[in-house]
This record gives C-alpha cells, sequence and structure tokens, in this order.
C-alpha cells in the first residue's frame, strides 16, 4: 500500500480451502450485523465490501500458497497469522517467500501466544513482524460495553 493509500487500492490475498464459502456465508448470516447492516442482506446489497473488493480485483481468494497463487501474488505483502507456532500450515512457505523484503509484514493476531516466542527462529529475518491480539472469546455484548466505555460505540 501506499502512502495515503486506501484499502480499496491494495490487493488481499485471503487463502484457505474454505475462503470461498466463509465469504459467501458471511452475506447471509445476519444476525451479528447492526441494523443498517442486516437491512442490506434483505436487498440487492452487500452488507460488507469484500464481494466489490472480489469484483474489482483486489480481493483474490485462494485455497492455498501453491499453484496459481504462487504466479499471481505481488509484494509487498501483509500476513496475519493465528497459528502459534509459525511452522505448519502456508505460514512457513509465506515466511520463505517474503521473509527477506522488508516491505512485508507479518502480524500475530493469536492472543495466547506472545511474539517474541513464537517468532524467535524467525527474527533474522527482514519481514517486520508485529503483534495485534485478537480476542475470539469476546461476545457481542462486551465488544458493545467496551466500544461504548472506549467512547467509539454508535
Amino acid at each position: 500500500m501506499t502512502t495515503g493509500g486506501s484499502i480499496l487500492e491494495s490487493r488481499i490475498y485471503f487463502i484457505s480451502p474454505v475462503a470461498k464459502g466463509a465469504l459467501a456465508y458471511s452475506n447471509v448470516n445476519a444476525e451479528w450485523l447492526n441494523d443498517a447492516k442486516q437491512n442490506a442482506v434483505y436487498v440487492p446489497e452487500e452488507p460488507f465490501c469484500h464481494m466489490g473488493l472480489v469484483r474489482n480485483g483486489r480481493l483474490k481468494i485462494y485455497e492455498n500458497v501453491y499453484e496459481s497463487f504462487c504466479r499471481d501474488y505481488k509484494t509487498p505483502c501483509v500476513v496475519f497469522t493465528g497459528h502459534p507456532s509459525l511452522r505448519i500450515g502456508d505460514a512457513p512457505h509465506l515466511l520463505e517467500m517474503w521473509g527477506n523484503d522488508c516491505k512485508n509484514a507479518l502480524i500475530m493476531t493469536d492472543p495466547d501466544y506472545p511474539l517474541n516466542e513464537v517468532y524467535a527462529p524467525y527474527e533474522d529475518l527482514a519481514i517486520r513482524a508485529f503483534y495485534y491480539p485478537i480476542e475470539t472469546r469476546l461476545e457481542v455484548f462486551t465488544c458493545e460495553l467496551f466500544a461504548t466505555s472506549c467512547g467509539t460505540a454508535t
């Protein structure tokens, strides 16, 4: 992404054997959405921007990091990973592909594993590593309370 760019100007790669199904399911699973997004589910409008990103070629969906992904990807890239070891799944392959370029970044999202422990075997790589844990055990009510206490609720 360039300085001043937006997510709509950046290429995003969703790599998972269930990626297509997850995106499709998110468009019809409305009970967790706010009222405006819930209403968008029942009209010919998408509640999220990801399908528009797919249509305009910004969001690329792959079942794995092999085959067409290896030919299509462009750098710089950001890898979001939740697996604590970075030694199974697609993470080792992505680190091998992008690890020597400091323009790339790895973001660890698992709240139970500190980045310094998980990333230790890779600390000599040029790729930048960040720790932004996502707490998946939070419920909607808890998130609303947190947002209200921070003054960000709408």
